[in-house]
């Protein structure tokens, strides 16, 4: 009877850690885009808490939307994405700000924080995902970065100048040029896209000079705005 009871308790431990792989390996292509995309918002909503002067409904929104990732980050059961989660979350705890005057390298490493979650969620993209996803999943991750760099130098006292962090050899008025010809492929070979490439299009017509100059004139309230309804234009029209 002993010999039973040792056997069902290891083979409950083996399948305690079967499950738990399964669970791991079945996150879908879905899931991870829509934690990242969350990762990003709660970034972009502290940089327009701190653009705003303290807009009470954004730091609501970064904690709305932090108790609906600590379970999904949970679930995804990953040591790399559940570290970089932990970090994000505890760089956004406190407001940016010190003895009253905005605490710019507090806002590089949020920035930096959030990257790194990007980054170690796209490496659990499953291997054989369809290149049609992939392909509009880059311009949703280009049009995030776009935004967290606009939005970072325009909460800034000094515009980014003295930000050398993850993204430090990106240059913001390289990248509008880029997603416009990475849409542009997108129409082209995926017909099915072009209805909401057409919703895109004005969008972006207006964001694109105005990121590529950001020095020129700041709007970040709009490239909050227009920014983030292109990205949910975008995650819906993904290709199943």
């Amino acid at each position: 009877m002993r010999c039973f009871r040792q056997f069902f308790a290891t083979l409950s431990v083996v399948l305690m850690a079967l499950f738990a792989s399964t669970a791991q390996a079945a996150a879908s292509f879905e899931e991870l885009q829509s934690v990242q995309d969350g990762g990003y918002r709660i970034t972009s909503q502290l940089f327009m808490y701190t653009i705003l002067e303290k807009a009470g409904e954004r730091r609501k929104d970064v904690n709305r939307l932090i108790g609906v990732l600590d379970p999904r980050v949970a679930a995804l059961g990953d040591k790399d994405v559940t570290a970089s989660w932990q970090a994000l979350r505890t760089s956004v705890a406190n407001d940016p700000y010190y003895n009253g005057e905005v605490a710019q390298q507090q806002l590089y490493t949020i920035e930096d924080n959030a990257t790194r979650l990007a980054q170690a969620l796209d490496r659990l993209i499953p291997p054989g995902t369809d290149p049609k996803k992939l392909a509009v999943h880059d311009l949703i991750s280009r049009m995030h970065v776009m935004m967290t760099i606009y939005l970072r130098n325009s909460a800034d006292p000094v515009g980014g100048a003295n930000y050398s962090g993850v993204n430090r050899e990106v240059a913001l008025e390289t990248l509008p040029a880029e997603f416009t010809a990475k849409l542009a492929a997108i129409e082209k070979s995926q017909p099915a896209m072009a209805p909401v490439i057409a919703k895109i299009k004005p969008k972006w017509s207006f964001l694109s000079p105005r990121i590529s100059n950001f020095n020129e004139k700041t709007v970040p309230y709009l490239v909050d705005i227009y920014g983030r309804q292109i990205i949910d234009l975008l995650v819906v029209a993904t290709p199943n």
